[in-house]
């Protein structure tokens, strides 16, 4: 739950929810939001399921050549991306971004694979041409997962709008800002591996200070992050 009842993602958990035979969930908060909306017995705490995907994947992800195609040295670029509505639709907020963007990449190159959301916005204002002609952003179209993750994997940090990447990264132990003010992953901001940063620019310059002096928060792996919550799932339905 983001407690957002803006966000379609939200109204869609909860008619989901309210349609399942069985829920299972990754973290004891979710298990306490939906013991509190309704007390049933087909609530399961099973723990990360997308996390058993990226560790069964590891292998796969280092086979992909996308730091090649781009032409990249490791842990010489951020990873961007916004798709949010409250990021992308509005004018002023997504110039703003925009601009920062351009400040951001007079000291490290950007990779910001472009969701179709952003790119017809980025269009619709006129500021696509000026990122495709900045020579320290690339912009690519969205990627394949295996690629995304080796891309992610290796970069200094990542800066995004997207609640899973907020997981992926903590597994990764890559430093993510996220450009919300809530976050459906409590867990991550919990144990102080995402950092929640709206569109405060001053708070993402200071803590991509503290990163650069190797400042930021020690890192802590979620428990039972242990590529078995399939197996949970599987002896709850047999």
């Amino acid at each position: 739950r983001s407690f957002d009842m803006n966000m379609p993602e939200e109204i869609n958990r909860i008619t989901t929810d309210r349609l399942s035979d069985l829920l299972f969930v990754s973290e004891n908060s979710w298990l306490e939001n939906l013991l509190n909306e309704w007390k049933n017995s087909w609530v399961h705490l099973v723990w990360n399921v997308m996390i058993d995907c990226l560790i069964q994947n590891l292998d796969n992800i280092e086979k992909s050549e996308i730091l090649k195609k781009l032409q990249l040295e490791n842990k010489d670029y951020w990873v961007i991306t916004i798709h949010r509505p409250s990021n992308v639709d509005d004018k002023e907020t997504l110039s703003e971004i925009v601009y920062y963007f351009d400040k951001l990449s007079k000291n490290i190159k950007l990779i910001i694979p472009v969701h179709p959301r952003t790119r017809k916005k980025l269009e619709s204002i006129g500021f696509l041409t000026s990122l495709e002609n900045n020579n320290n952003i690339i912009l690519t179209e969205p990627l394949w997962y295996l690629d995304f993750i080796k891309l992610v994997k290796n970069s200094k940090f990542v800066l995004s709008d997207s609640w899973w990447i907020q997981e992926e990264t903590t597994y990764l132990q890559i430093p993510c800002l996220t450009m919300r003010y809530n976050t459906e992953r409590p867990i991550t901001k919990d144990i102080w591996t995402s950092t929640l940063v709206w569109n405060d620019f001053k708070l993402i310059d200071n803590i991509i200070i503290d990163i650069l002096k190797w400042k930021y928060k020690e890192w802590k792996m979620p428990k039972m992050w242990d590529w078995k919550a399939a197996e949970r799932i599987l002896k709850h339905i047999f």
